[in-house]
């Protein structure tokens, strides 16, 4: 009987944990781990677009929490002494 894709039996994925992803993974998948299977590619992409439209939704609530940053006198950008960016 051929294997599954989707066989979840105990083991099916240790050559993946032994040796690691494939050299040049970055070009085909979002993430190390998305190179064990095609589904956790797909997977793996779609959380991405997920997030990216929650901080979509999200960001005009925090804009307007933020309001108060227009009264400050920093310039966004600028080095600051004793940072990281200085």
């Amino acid at each position: 009987m051929p294997e599954s894709s989707c066989d979840a039996s105990p083991g099916r994925h240790q050559g993946h944990y032994d040796e690691g992803a494939p050299e040049g993974w970055e070009k085909e998948h979002i993430s190390m781990y998305a190179t064990m299977h095609p589904y956790e590619d797909f997977a793996e992409t779609f959380a991405h677009y997920l997030h990216i439209c929650d901080t979509v939704d999200t960001a005009p609530a925090v804009v307007a929490k933020l309001d108060f940053v227009h009264k400050l006198r920093v310039r966004v950008g600028e080095p600051v002494e004793g940072t990281l960016r200085q």
